[in-house]
């Protein structure tokens, strides 16, 4: 059955690739201050992109009025003046 499926097996396709070695500039939408922010990160390559973690997530989906907020977390808070400055 293997004589009749001609396809090279995963690993073997991997090896021909460089694909994860290729430099970041080479992707579609980055270049310019996309492509200096990755480098900050210390991110080079496709390989580095992918298999970046973030050390953090902030949520911006979510306000938080001033006296809900929970202490001791960073939270996203709208404030709303009433009245104008004299």
């Amino acid at each position: 059955m293997s004589e009749l499926c001609s396809v090279p097996r995963v690993s073997e396709r991997f090896a021909q690739s460089n694909a994860l070695d290729e430099d970041i500039a080479r992707l579609k939408y980055v270049s310019g201050k996309r492509e200096e922010a990755l480098r900050r990160l210390g991110i080079r390559t496709v390989g580095d992109l992918l298999l970046h973690i973030p050390h953090r997530y902030l949520d911006f989906t979510r306000s938080w009025s001033i006296e809900m907020a929970p202490i001791g977390t960073v939270c996203t808070s709208s404030l709303s003046r009433a009245t104008a400055w004299p």
